[in-house]
């Protein structure tokens, strides 16, 4: 939708407190009696713009999660998309993080797509523990919104704030960690361990 598309960018370059409905509608070049034909007011624009946004980190994490390979190939595919939609949409990030300290809609859909993630992360441990690829004293309940959070708040600073990084040397960095915090081993590892070959 043009008022959608316009919303954004207005958004994104003046910031959520200096957008108005006229910028909005002046970018879309539509009428102003037209904005209100879909939107109760700028507030309730942007909760539409941030939920598109949020809604394509879902995606991006269970297209990333869908790709073959072992498990270790499957978490690196799923962090790499997600590093991938944060940074295309790290302007509106870093809106929603400042809008859900005042808003309590935008507040309530960030939480729940972080509790979304949190549940397919912990989901998945649990499976990885099932089959002997994660140590079983790991309390997935607890790591997963722990690693959760570890890299998003990375993702933050690093594509909302001021640091750098280089992509495939951090990208690799935080799949290694996930790795190394929950004992991840690959599933020709585990059959060779089993089988009493060495490592």
């Amino acid at each position: 939708m043009k008022l959608l598309k316009a919303a954004r960018t207005v958004f994104e370059r003046d910031g959520y407190f200096n957008a108005s409905v006229d910028d909005i509608v002046k970018e879309a070049g539509a009428a102003r009696g037209s904005f209100y034909g879909y939107f109760e007011d700028k507030r309730h624009v942007f909760r539409i713009v941030a939920s598109e946004v949020t809604e394509a980190v879902r995606q991006a994490v269970i297209s990333g999660s869908a790709t073959t390979g072992d498990a270790v190939a499957r978490l690196h595919a799923t962090n790499l998309r997600y590093l991938e939609v944060y940074r295309a949409n790290a302007a509106m990030f870093g809106l929603v993080e400042q809008v859900a300290t005042i808003d309590p809609v935008v507040s309530a859909d960030r939480m729940e797509i972080r509790r979304q993630h949190i549940s397919r992360v912990s989901d998945s441990i649990a499976r990885w523990q099932e089959r002997g690829l994660v140590k079983k004293d790991i309390d997935a309940d607890l790591v997963a919104p722990l690693l959760v959070s570890m890299t998003s708040n990375f993702c933050y600073w690093w594509f909302v704030g001021s640091e750098t990084y280089e992509w495939d040397r951090a990208a690799e960095t935080i799949t290694d960690t996930w790795v190394r915090v929950l004992g991840l081993a690959s599933p020709e590892r585990v059959r060779r361990k089993r089988g009493g070959s060495p490592d």
